[in-house]
C-alpha cells in the first residue's frame, strides 16, 4: 500500500517523535543542578549523582533535595540562624574585616563537616572604616549570633540582605539618658563569660568573675560601652537596668539578652535503647555508626518480633547545648557498711553523655557501661563490681537531628549488645522543631 503526501506524513511522524522526546526529557530528575540528559546510577537504594552525593531513599521518588536542589547551597540565608559554630571558634588580635573572613573559612568548613554545601556569604563593610583597631572574642552560637557579636565588638550596626551582611558605623550623636530595664535569667552573666570569655575557666572562676558588677562582666568580655553608660542588676527581681544616652549601647545590650534567650530555648531530647541479642538470634545490624531514624524504627520493629531478644528502654533525658548528662539505673549492695562521706557500693547501667550543636545537627559522644555485683561468700556483702559490658562511642559523631548513634559490641560467647543513642531537637514545650 503506498502513503499519498509522504512528505506530510513524515513531517507529522517527526512532530511526534519530538514531542515524545520532550515529555521524557522533562520528566526525568534534574540531578544537583544538572541538566535533564543527566542521568543518575541506582544500585541497592542508594542514588548517586555524578557530584558524588549519595542517598538513601524510602520509596521510587527521588529525594526532595535531588529533584529541586537549591542554587548551590543546601540552605537559605534565613537558616543561618540555626547554622552552629563549633565551641572553640576562637578570634584573637584580629582586625574586623580579619575576623569575618576567618568566620567566613570556619562556616565553610562546618559545612563540610556537616555534609552542607555552602552559600557564598559575604561583609560590606563602610567605606574610610578603621580597620586597624584589633579585636579578640570567642565566638558562640550561630553563625548570625558570631556576626552580631562581631559588630558589637567593632561598635558597628549589621543588617542581612540575602547573602550579605552589610555593616554601617555607628552615630555618636548623643540622645536624652534613657534608662530600660531588661528581664535576665540570674544565669545570664556567668553563661555569658562561659560562653565568650577568651580563656577556659574553671566552674569557681566563672562564678567569681559573675559577681563582678555588670560593667566589668562586659570589659572583660571585650565588650565596649561609651563612658556615660551605666548598670546595674537587681537581684531580687532579676533585672538588668540600664542608663545611657548611647542608643547604640541599648542595642547592644538588647541584642546580647535577645541571643541569650533563643538560644537557651533550645533544647535536646535523648532517647537511648539497648539490645541484648543471643549468639542464635541472627539480626542483620547496619554497618554503620550512624542510621536513620527509618533504619532505627526497622531495626527496633525486626528486634521486637525476634524471640529471645531482650530490648531495654533507658530513660529519656533532656539536655542543652554543651552540657555533659547521665543517666543511671543501679542499685546498691545489699549489708553494706558504708563509712561517712563513702559512697556505696552500687551496680547497673549509667550512660554518660555529652552533646554540642553543630551545623543544624549535633555531635555527640557516650559512654555506655554495665555492671554488675562480684560473687562474694553467702550472706556476705560484694566488695567490688565487675564489668560486664563497656561501649565506648569514642570521638564524638556528628548526627542529623532525629538521627540515631548506633555501637555493637560482640562478646566472648558470641552473642551481641547493641547501644543506640537518639537526639531530637526539641521546643521548650517538648515538641519536636523539626
Amino acid at each position: 500500500m503506498k502513503i499519498k503526501n509522504t512528505p506530510i506524513f513524515i513531517i507529522i511522524l517527526l512532530l511526534v517523535l519530538f514531542l515524545i522526546w520532550k515529555r521524557d526529557a522533562f520528566t526525568k530528575p534534574i540531578l544537583s543542578g544538572k541538566s535533564p540528559s543527566q542521568d543518575h546510577v541506582e544500585r541497592n537504594g542508594y542514588i548517586e549523582t555524578d557530584q558524588g552525593l549519595i542517598v538513601k531513599t524510602k520509596s521510587d521518588r527521588l529525594p526532595d533535595r535531588i529533584q529541586n536542589p537549591r542554587q548551590g547551597s543546601t540552605h537559605s540565608p534565613e537558616r543561618l540562624s540555626d547554622f552552629f559554630l563549633p565551641a572553640d571558634t576562637l578570634i584573637n588580635d584580629l582586625t574586623i574585616k580579619e575576623a569575618l573572613e576567618t568566620l567566613r573559612e570556619t562556616y565553610k568548613t562546618t559545612c563540610a563537616l556537616t555534609g552542607e554545601t555552602p552559600l557564598n556569604i559575604s561583609f560590606d563593610l563602610p567605606a574610610g572604616l578603621n580597620t586597624n583597631e584589633r579585636i579578640s572574642a570567642r565566638l558562640s552560637g550561630s553563625l548570625a549570633d558570631a556576626v552580631n557579636y562581631l559588630a558589637i565588638l567593632a561598635r558597628l550596626n549589621v543588617e542581612r540582605e540575602g547573602n550579605v551582611y552589610r555593616f554601617t558605623e555607628t552615630s555618636d550623636t548623643k540622645l536624652q539618658v534613657e534608662a530600660k530595664s531588661h528581664k535576665i535569667n540570674p544565669s545570664f552573666f556567668s553563661d555569658m563569660i562561659s560562653s565568650f570569655a577568651l580563656d577556659t575557666l574553671e566552674a569557681s572562676e566563672v562564678e567569681k568573675r559573675s559577681d563582678l558588677p555588670p560593667l566589668e562582666v562586659f570589659r572583660t568580655l571585650g565588650i565596649p560601652l561609651a563612658p556615660d553608660t551605666q548598670l546595674a542588676f537587681l537581684q531580687g527581681s532579676s533585672e538588668l537596668i540600664i542608663r545611657s544616652s548611647n542608643e547604640f549601647d541599648h542595642n547592644t545590650i538588647n541584642t546580647l539578652i535577645e541571643n541569650y534567650v533563643s538560644n537557651s530555648k533550645k533544647q535536646y531530647k535523648i532517647s537511648t535503647k539497648v539490645l541484648a541479642l543471643p549468639d542464635n538470634v541472627n539480626i542483620d545490624i547496619p554497618d554503620s555508626s550512624r542510621i536513620s531514624a527509618f533504619d532505627a524504627d526497622n531495626l527496633m520493629q525486626i528486634a521486637s518480633d525476634s524471640s529471645g531478644v531482650d530490648i531495654v528502654t533507658l530513660p529519656s533525658i533532656i539536655t542543652k547545648n554543651g552540657k555533659e548528662s547521665k543517666v543511671e539505673i543501679v542499685r546498691q549492695a545489699p549489708n553494706q557498711n558504708v563509712e561517712e562521706n563513702a559512697k556505696p557500693l552500687a551496680a547497673g547501667i549509667t550512660l554518660d553523655l555529652d552533646l554540642d550543636r553543630i551545623g543544624f545537627g549535633q555531635d555527640l559522644s557516650f559512654q555506655f557501661q554495665h555492671t554488675q555485683f562480684a560473687k562474694s561468700a553467702e550472706n556476705s556483702p560484694p566488695e567490688n563490681i565487675l564489668v560486664d559490658t563497656l561501649i565506648d562511642s569514642g570521638q564524638s559523631l556528628y548526627l542529623n537531628d532525629q538521627d540515631t548513634s548506633m555501637r555493637i559490641e560482640i562478646h566472648e560467647d558470641g552473642s551481641r549488645s547493641v547501644i543506640m543513642v537518639t537526639t531530637t531537637a526539641i521546643n521548650s514545650n517538648g515538641k519536636p522543631l523539626n
